[in-house]
């Protein structure tokens, strides 16, 4: 199978924004992708005061756009995130489409970013909602598990998600350049050792006149931590084969997650 991750950067008008997205898409698909990725929030830079703007509903815009764009080049599309409005809450959600358009899943993302450090503060809760549920789809290569940014830093979601038979998890991220640089990398390796699944996060590119800098670094690991590709700071389009089995044969050869201890409290 065929992966692109479209490490693209944000306009502050999401219009704008989903032209970029779109063009991005357009070159993946030249490329030959059977599956692309957009970053978490792809529509707009990762400032809260620009949320409210684009918040919509799952009929709207933006999510029909990117149904759209899976129609348009016949590929899965996992659509990064955006601002989902259900009634008065609002969630940090990533749809994937079918290449007929059709919604297959929705995650909206667990494990809000709520921290206070020297150098950034970012209390993610003040504007969304968390979410519930471990997300897995079906595609035509074996199971997909889904996961947005934050939820990178929680093995357990991983492991469930490898529990209900995901063998590739893509993760659209926003790491900033404080903690991208000790731990994007790092943690999308650890994800793939834990669940022994391939991991795939795409990011938003630098963009210096934002309030907020995110690290890009789109990459992805193999199943037995190597990574596959990355991308630089830039705008940048990364596209990987991947091969399911090698998931199986690395869980035959070292049978970790048939091996996992459950239902007691270790020390």
């Amino acid at each position: 199978m065929k992966l692109s991750l479209c490490q693209i950067k944000p306009d502050r008008d999401w219009r704008t924004s989903l032209d970029i997205a779109h063009r991005a898409l357009e070159q993946a698909a030249a490329q030959g992708a059977e599956m692309a990725v957009l970053p978490e929030l792809f529509v707009i830079p990762y400032e809260f005061s620009l949320v409210e703007h684009c918040a919509q509903p799952l009929d709207g815009p933006i999510a029909q756009s990117l149904s759209a764009w899976a129609k348009e080049y016949g590929l899965w599309l996992v659509g990064g995130s955006f601002p989902l409005r259900e009634g008065e809450r609002l969630f940090n959600a990533c749809p994937v489409y079918s290449p007929k358009g059709e919604l297959t899943a929705l995650h909206k993302k667990i494990h809000l970013f709520d921290v206070k450090m020297e150098t950034i503060s970012v209390q993610e809760a003040d504007c969304f909602s968390p979410g519930r549920e471990i997300t897995v789809f079906e595609s035509p290569w074996g199971m997909v598990g889904v996961a947005i940014c934050f939820d990178l830093r929680f093995p357990q979601q991983f492991l469930q998600m490898a529990d209900r038979g995901a063998k590739l998890m893509v993760a659209p991220a926003a790491f900033n350049t404080v903690t991208g640089p000790r731990h994007f990398r790092l943690l999308a390796q650890a994800r793939a050792i834990d669940s022994q699944s391939f991991v795939a996060a795409c990011s938003p590119a630098l963009d210096e006149s934002a309030s907020y800098h995110s690290y890009g670094h789109s990459l992805v690991v193999s199943p037995m931590g190597k990574v596959l590709g990355e991308c630089s700071q830039q705008p940048d389009l990364l596209t990987v084969s991947l091969d399911f089995s090698q998931a199986d044969r690395v869980r035959q050869k070292l049978p970790v997650l048939v091996n996992r201890v459950r239902g007691i409290d270790l020390p």
